[in-house]
């Protein structure tokens, strides 16, 4: 089995999926409440509060070595606000996007809100695999249901 096969092993095009991918396709577009400040703001949070926790930890603990507690520090500062600040940006896109451009996927669920399901369901790194693997493989245009 392909490693395409493999990924793609929820997909569904039978005649009955796409029924189901045309009605869902022409429905009223979701779009939620959020502004493009949230993303920002985790965005500075994200080069800010390492930084902040990096200086606390060398006063709380000098025999620390300064670039490791940095750089430990921004890995898991950035690895736990990586996935709301992806969720908010994904979120951004649903409420300012043309309407043109929001109906061009023809999946169910939209390609955003796979990438929302993914984001919430999987870890960091497997989720951002599956979500350009959406983007660049499944989404191509043709009508059917691709569950994450």
């Amino acid at each position: 089995m392909t490693l395409k096969q493999y990924l793609s092993k929820n997909v569904k095009t039978d005649e009955e999926s796409i029924a189901i991918v045309e009605k869902y396709i022409n429905r009223e577009l979701v779009r939620p409440q959020t502004k493009w400040g949230v993303p920002i703001f985790i965005g500075i949070l994200m080069i800010i509060l390492p930084f902040i926790i990096g200086m606390a930890l060398l006063k709380v603990f000098p025999a620390f070595s300064a670039p490791w507690c940095y750089v430990i520090n921004y890995i898991v500062i950035d690895v736990l606000l990586l996935r709301i600040l992806l969720i908010k940006v994904v979120e951004c896109y649903q409420h300012y996007a043309k309407e043109e451009l929001r109906r061009f996927c023809m999946c169910m669920p939209s390609c955003s809100e796979y990438a929302i399901a993914v984001l919430k369901k999987y870890p960091l790194a497997i989720a951002i695999f599956k979500i350009i693997f959406r983007l660049t493989v499944t989404c191509d245009g043709e009508k059917k249901i691709d569950l994450p």
